[in-house]
């Protein structure tokens, strides 16, 4: 869910950024810059997420620890 709602909001902004009137050089490099922002913040999600659920894991007794 959170992967599909940044993969929109990359899209839209994509959109806006090639709709916008810029060179050439300046677009790409717009382009760059966001795009190591939307893999940072879904690293981070990512990150988060996976975090939690390994705290959740460990807070389990050991019988009901899932096998993964």
């Amino acid at each position: 869910m959170i992967f599909g709602a940044i993969g929109l909001m990359a899209t839209g902004v994509t959109i806006g950024l090639l709709i916008a009137p810029q060179k050439g050089e300046k677009l790409r490099k717009n382009i760059r810059r966001k795009t190591g922002d939307w893999m940072e913040s879904a690293k981070n999600a990512f990150n988060k997420n996976a975090n939690k659920y390994m705290e959740d894991v460990e807070e389990q007794s050991p019988s009901t620890i899932p096998v993964i």
